[in-house]
């Protein structure tokens, strides 16, 4: 195999493990909040994407290495997309104001291509996928691109400049430090491995760039989990009783797996129907005093706000 070629494999598995970590460890510590979400999803597109690409450099045969391609087109349309999505989210949540508008548009877009996508993986249009192989630069089996391929491309770039249109937006209107700061982390973290696995469409046109982009892709991974830590991205209070809960949950469950005899398989079911009803309880109790909590401070906002009035409008009349 050519090093460069294992180097690139190498890169997929990194991004396979690392996205997937990411995704899952938002998915299910931070699942009600809609920008968490929306993340998660994007990391659960690279994910996909990545692993669907590896199988299609190593497959077998050619018709496995098509199908790989096809499919995992759909990883990366859905990458890109809800990687704006998160964008807006955040930004919305935070500045209160909306990009419903123009996510609608997006949102039309994407399933307009998911739709082709799929049309080229059951009928065999060619539109932006083709149903052959070919060798290319250093790989053996490359997919060969479908007539609007380009526009697919433009479309994956639009939707991150989209993203960084709203990063921008949210720096502009907010007047908080520590969200500016944020803001400002998730820029130059995702700005390179946008710029670094973007590399890979050039071998579609013979640009002899060695594809060494995929590696860039946990410094964004790695820096949205650390902007979601350091400035409180999402309530990290939550977060830890969800993932604490969600371990316990693990274990009990596992026990049941590895349970030698009959009564220790029901013992072990007892147990983890326990861990989970009261862990249930736990994050509603924990989601319920951080609720609590945040009125109670927008509640001494307000007395705070009220009372400078107050004091103005006395040192006014005297």
């Amino acid at each position: 195999m050519d090093p460069i070629v294992f180097i690139y494999l190498v890169s997929l598995s990194l991004n396979v493990v690392t996205s997937g970590i990411s995704g899952l460890f938002l998915f299910f510590s931070a699942w009600h909040n809609r920008a968490a979400r929306s993340l998660a999803y994007c990391d659960f597109g690279w994910m996909f994407w990545s692993g669907s690409h590896f199988v299609a450099i190593v497959a077998p045969t050619e018709a496995v290495s098509v199908l790989a391609w096809q499919i995992g087109f759909f990883g990366l349309l859905a990458g890109c997309v809800f990687f704006a999505d998160f964008a807006a989210r955040l930004v919305e949540e935070h500045n209160k104001v909306s990009y419903r508008v123009f996510q609608r548009v997006i949102y039309t877009f994407t399933l307009t291509i998911a739709g082709i996508l799929l049309s080229d993986l059951l009928f065999e249009t060619n539109i932006i996928l083709s149903s052959s192989v070919s060798p290319r630069l250093w790989f053996d089996q490359w997919l060969v691109p479908g007539r609007f391929l380009t526009a697919f491309i433009g479309f994956f770039l639009f939707c991150f400049s989209l993203a960084y249109v709203y990063f921008f937006l949210g720096y502009k209107q907010s007047k908080e430090k520590v969200f500016q700061q944020t803001i400002l982390l998730l820029f130059w973290t995702t700005i390179v491995p946008a710029i670094g696995g973007s590399t890979q469409y050039l071998i579609w046109y013979d640009v002899p760039l060695l594809p060494l982009g995929g590696f860039t892709i946990p410094v964004y991974v790695f820096g949205v989990l650390y902007a979601a830590t350091r400035f409180h991205l999402f309530n990290a209070k939550v977060i830890t009783a969800e993932l604490f809960t969600i371990i316990i949950w693990m274990i009990t469950f596992g026990r049941i797996l590895v349970a030698r005899d009959s009564f220790e398989f029901t013992v072990s079911i007892g147990v983890f129907l326990l861990t989970l009803f009261f862990g249930l309880l736990t994050i509603r109790s924990v989601i319920t005093e951080v609720k609590q909590k945040d009125s109670l401070e927008q509640v001494t906002k307000e007395l705070d706000h009220a009372n400078k009035n107050l004091a103005d409008l006395n040192s006014n009349l005297e």
